[in-house]
């Protein structure tokens, strides 16, 4: 802990309970045992299991339909914990994209179908929304839902960087139909769903390409125009990936740090040298940044408070930037050891790459708070 959270007693029990849960987990172990199970490998490992018995899995989902009912701040306390361990799972794709899509704009059906599941982390959910010219703008969604003669939809179109697809039970969809945006469970079974597996920098994570050719599929949204839900979901999905951020960053800095002490160069440690120290002086800062915006995000977000779209986007931009730079730092740090395979620096790494692009391009952010900014401004002054 680096600045005092004011973290109350149950987000305190829940940290330590995500700590003592992973401090047995070795991260590259569990990262070759996913590489040779494969998709089935996400949900296979033992960490996962204990993780869904003590019902992390539900924390973004209502207790009406099996979760915790976890607020804004519950999120941040839950994926900073996991993200100190940069373990594979489907934690992110599964229970911080798929389930608040089906939470905010899923049908009362299609909530009791399938929240019940993700919660309990037996049934897996992907989201496929990113498109290569429309990103994560949902108003230039091109993929088409066209109303079938049985009641169902057929999909057509291309969606891309679609995370832990392979693995996944429940496939959701967003697409456009004649009432607008919609969300519709796809059926992966049929002939025209392609899954297009990438190989992920991000070795904790898969990544699929997703070429649907008229897809049967079932409409789980309402039928209207369900894109401010899929908004709302896509800030906790943003929320969630500030806390990896963070639980990623402090984790890097502490292995920098602990290593410094040790490690020898002219019959003294290296930490004594005053590069080494001015360098972790400077990530120290960086990651009580990184801590202070992130919980503002999460407070402003529980509140309700107006700025808290502004907040959560200046956390997003800070924390993917400022968590590349710490785990780059930390494999500088351990020198050629950090470079190996063997050591896990190089998983924080791909870890904070990954996370830089997972959800949508830095520039588009700076530009829509800047706008945003602006527009308040001049909205005050008039």
């Amino acid at each position: 802990m680096y600045i005092p959270i004011p973290m109350n007693d149950e987000h305190v029990a829940m940290d330590d309970t995500i700590r003592h849960l992973l401090a047995r987990s070795v991260a590259l172990e569990d990262v070759r045992g996913v590489l040779d199970l494969g998709a089935d490998g996400l949900r296979n490992t033992t960490v996962w299991k204990q993780a869904s018995a003590i019902g992390l899995p539900g924390i973004t989902i209502p207790e009406q339909y099996g979760g915790m009912g976890g607020t804004p701040l519950d999120m941040f306390v839950g994926f900073r914990a996991w993200g100190k361990v940069v373990h594979p799972s489907p934690l992110f794709s599964s229970i911080a994209l798929a389930a608040p899509a089906l939470v905010q704009a899923g049908s009362v059906a299609a909530r009791k179908e399938h929240l019940p599941g993700i919660a309990s982390g037996e049934v897996l959910a992907a989201l496929a929304a990113y498109e290569d010219s429309a990103g994560w703008d949902l108003d230039r969604i091109t993929t088409t839902a066209t109303p079938s003669q049985d009641g169902a939809y057929l999909l057509t179109g291309r969606k891309l960087q679609v995370l832990d697809l392979t693995g996944a039970d429940v496939v959701l969809v967003v697409a456009r139909a004649d009432f607008g945006i919609g969300l519709f469970a796809a059926d992966r079974d049929d002939p025209g769903f392609t899954d297009e597996p990438l190989t992920s920098f991000d070795l904790t994570r898969s990544l699929s390409h997703l070429e649907l050719n008229r897809v049967p599929a079932r409409l789980v949204s309402d039928e209207h125009d369900c894109a401010p839900q899929l908004r709302e979901a896509l800030r906790e999905a943003e929320l969630c990936l500030v806390a990896d951020c963070i639980g990623g960053a402090e984790a890097a800095l502490d292995m920098a740090i602990s290593y410094a002490k040790v490690r020898e160069q002219f019959g003294r440690p290296i930490g004594g040298f005053q590069s080494i120290k001015h360098k972790l002086a400077d990530l120290a800062v960086t990651v009580e940044g990184m801590i202070s915006s992130g919980w503002t995000a999460a407070e402003e977000a529980e509140a309700g408070g107006k700025t808290a779209y502004d907040d959560l986007l200046l956390a997003k931009i800070y924390c993917t930037d400022a968590y590349y730079r710490v785990a780059r730092a930390n494999i500088h740090v351990h020198g050629g050891i950090g470079f190996t395979w063997e050591h896990p620096a190089h998983l924080y790494f791909r870890r904070a790459v990954a996370n830089s692009m997972l959800l949508g391009d830095e520039d588009v952010d700076r530009s829509t708070l800047f706008a945003r900014l602006v527009s308040r401004q001049a909205g005050e002054g008039a």
